[in-house]
């Protein structure tokens, strides 16, 4: 998956960013519309992180979402990466 294809699905994309970056408000997701600069300034604003490790939390987020979609029946989203698992820790 690429930033393109979150453009062009915003509204399934908004949902799955908000359950991943929860300090983000509805009005923060219709501000970013799509861009992935938008998303990168807000996470940082909201959170306090820097913009380097910012973009590499927004690489690693799209690279999952890509290996959900890849993994057949696999219905990962709602439980994040493995090892961000609260019961295998």
């Amino acid at each position: 998956m690429d930033w393109h294809q979150i453009e062009e699905n915003w509204k399934e994309a908004k949902r799955k960013i908000q359950e991943k970056w929860g300090k983000l408000s509805d009005d923060d997701l219709n501000a970013i519309a799509g861009r992935r600069n938008r998303l990168e300034d807000r996470i940082s604003k909201r959170y306090g992180f820097a913009e380097d490790h910012v973009r590499k939390e927004i690489d690693d987020w799209l690279r999952w979402q890509t290996q959900t979609l890849q993994t057949p029946g696999a219905n990962r989203t709602k439980l994040g990466p493995p090892f961000l698992r609260r019961n295998e820790i």
